[in-house]
C-alpha cells in the first residue's frame, strides 16, 4: 500500500530557510504541493531557493525576518499572508550558537544565543499562532482551520553537551515551550511538535567532519556517519501532514542522542566508574587531576579487572567522555581537572550512577554485594531498596537510551544472580560462564569474606606468637632449646 502526502492549497512560512536545515524543509514541502514563505535576513539566497523551487514547478514567496526584532517577525507574517494567503503551517528553525566553556560566556553571547533561539521562536509561534487561533474561533477568514506547528530545537536540548551549554539551554526551552503551545492550542485543531535534530550535515559544520576531532566523532557514532538534512524529511511531513490530527505536543528525536553515541571501552568506564567514586570518596581533592584519575584506575583493591593504564591512555578516554557529555573538564585550576557529568548526561538519580559506578569498577555483583560495596557513595536502606532502583535501570525505556545493567542467570551454586551494566555492551555471557564453572572462581562477595577471614586469623596467629613469647620469657626458656 502506497501513501502520498499532498499539502496542495496549503501554506508554510519556514524561518532560517536561507541555508541548512531551513532550505531544505522548505524544497521538501514545495515538493508536496505546499506554498512556501521563505523567511530570513539573506535575502538574496532566498531568492535564489525561491528560483529553483519555482523551476521544479513549486510555489514560493520570499520575505525578510529578524527574528531577535518583535517589530521584524510582525511585518513578516503579515506580509506573507498578504502574498500568499493565510498560513497553515510554521517551521520555526532559526537558530545560532556560541562554542565556549559557560565560565567564559558574555552577557551579549548569552543574548545572542536565547533572543534567536528562544524568545525569537517563541514570538514567530505567538504571531503565526493568534492568527491560527482567530480562523479557529471564527473571528478570522479562512477555509482551514487549525494549523500545524514544528519547532526546530536539538538533540541538544534533551542532552547536555559540552562547550555550548548556552545553546542546550536555549532548545530545552523551546522544547517545554513546544509543550505549553501544544497544551493551549491543541483544542482548536492546532497541533505544535518538536524535532530534536542529532548530528547533521550543514553548510555551517560540514568542515569539521573532515577534521581528525570529527572523524572520530563520526567513528563513535552507530551508523558510522552523521544526519543528512533530506533524513528529517519524513518525519517533518508527518508532523506537517493534513492526516497527522492527533500528534501533539511530541518531541522527536531524530538521529542519536550524545549519551547514547556507543558502547564505552573498558577504559572509558573504569574512568568514568573512578570520577564518580571519588566524588564521594575524596570531596576535598575533587574534580580528579590526570594523576589522581590515573591512580584511581590502577588501584589494585576495588578493582575487577586489575590494569596498569598509562597517562596517556587515561587522557583519550576522559576526551572521549568529554565527548560523549559524561566527564568535562572543570575551569579555574593550573593543572587540568576532571570530573563527571554520568548523572545529567543520562538522566538517572544519584542513587542509580552509584550503582553503575560500583558495576564498572568491581564487575557483576549481587543486590547484597552492591549495598555493601555503595556504602560510601550512597547509603541503600535495605537490599530491596537496590533491587528497586536496579529493576529501573534493567527496565529502562528506549526513548531514554534502553537498559543500563542486565540481571545474569544464577550461576552453579551460587545463592543469588548476579547484575552487570550494560555501557560497556552486552555482556559476555560465555566468559561469565567459564569464569563461574572454574574451580578457582571466586565470586566478589566469597572473595572479600575470605579476605576478612583471612585478615582475622593472620591477627589471631600474631596474637598468639606473642603469647608464646611471653610464656618463653616468664619460664626464662629460649624459644630455640
Amino acid at each position: 500500500m502506497s501513501y502520498a502526502i499532498d499539502l496542495s492549497g496549503r501554506v508554510a512560512l519556514v524561518t532560517g530557510a536561507s541555508s541548512g536545515l531551513g532550505m531544505q524543509f522548505a524544497k521538501t514541502l514545495a515538493s508536496a504541493g505546499c506554498g512556501v514563505v521563505l523567511a530570513g535576513r539573506r535575502v538574496e539566497r532566498l531568492k535564489t531557493l525561491r528560483a529553483e523551487i519555482e523551476a521544479n514547478g513549486g510555489d514560493a514567496h520570499v520575505v525578510t525576518i529578524d527574528v531577535t526584532d518583535h517589530d521584524s517577525i510582525k511585518a513578516a507574517v503579515a506580509h506573507a499572508e498578504t502574498e500568499m494567503g493565510t498560513l497553515d503551517i510554521l517551521i520555526n528553525n532559526s537558530g545560532v550558537s556560541t562554542t565556549q566553556k559557560l565560565t567564559d560566556v558574555r552577557e551579549e553571547d548569552y543574548d545572542y544565543v536565547f533572543d534567536t533561539n528562544t524568545k525569537g521562536a517563541f514570538f514567530v509561534a505567538q504571531e503565526v499562532g493568534k492568527r491560527m487561533l482567530a480562523r479557529a474561533k471564527g473571528s478570522a477568514p479562512g477555509t482551514f482551520t487549525g494549523g500545524r506547528i514544528v519547532n526546530i530545537a536539538s538533540m541538544a536540548g534533551l542532552r547536555v553537551l559540552s562547550q555550548i551549554g548556552v545553546y542546550c539551554m536555549s532548545k530545552a526551552a523551546v522544547i517545554h515551550m513546544t509543550r505549553a503551545m501544544a497544551l493551549e492550542w491543541g483544542k482548536y485543531g492546532i497541533n505544535v511538535n518538536a524535532i530534536c535534530p542529532g548530528y547533521i550535515d550543514t553548510e555551517i559544520n560540514h568542515h569539521h567532519w573532515h577534521t581528525e576531532q570529527g572523524k572520530k566523532l563520526v567513528d563513535m557514532l552507530p551508523r558510522k556517519r552523521v544526519g543528512q538534512p533530506q533524513d528529517l524529511d519524513s518525519v517533518l511531513m508527518m508532523l506537517c501532514a493534513n492526516e497527522s490530527h492527533f500528534i501533539n505536543g511530541a518531541v522527536i528525536q531524530a538521529g542519536p542522542a550524545p549519551s547514547d553515541v556507543r558502547e564505552l571501552s573498558l577504559l572509558e568506564a573504569r574512568v568514568l566508574g573512578v570520577l564518580v567514586e571519588k566524588a564521594h570518596t575524596v570531596p576535598d581533592s575533587y574534580p580528579l587531576s590526570l594523576n589522581a584519575l590515573v591512580a584511581g584506575c590502577n588501584q589494585k583493591t576495588a578493582r575487577e579487572p586489575v590494569i596498569n593504564a598509562i597517562d596517556a591512555e587515561v587522557q583519550a578516554a576522559v576526551d572521549a567522555l568529554k565527548t560523549l557529555s559524561l566527564a568535562f573538564e572543570s575551569s579555574g585550576s593550573r593543572v587540568s581537572r576532571y570530573e563527571h557529568n554520568m548523572g545529567r548526561a543520562l538522566g538517572l538519580p544519584s542513587q542509580s550512577v552509584a550503582l553503575l559506578a560500583v558495576l564498572m569498577l568491581r564487575g557483576p555483583q549481587t543486590s547484597a554485594e552492591l549495598r555493601t560495596n555503595c556504602e560510601r557513595l550512597h547509603r541503600f536502606a535495605d537490599v530491596s531498596s537496590v533491587d528497586g532502583f536496579l529493576t529501573e535501570l534493567a527496565e529502562r525505556p528506549l526513548d531514554k537510551g534502553g537498559a543500563l545493567v542486565v540481571k545474569l542467570a544464577r550461576a552453579a551454586g551460587a545463592r543469588e544472580p548476579r547484575w552487570a551494566h550494560l555501557l560497556s555492551g552486552a555482556v559476555d555471557m560465555s566468559a561469565i560462564a567459564v569464569a563461574a564453572e572454574s574451580d578457582d572462581f571466586v565470586a566478589a562477595g566469597e572473595l572479600a569474606a575470605l579476605k576478612a577471614h583471612q585478615r582475622a586469623m593472620q591477627a589471631e596467629i600474631e596474637a598468639l606468637r606473642a603469647q608464646v613469647d611471653r610464656l618463653y620469657n616468664e619460664l626464662g626458656v629460649s624459644r630455640s632449646s
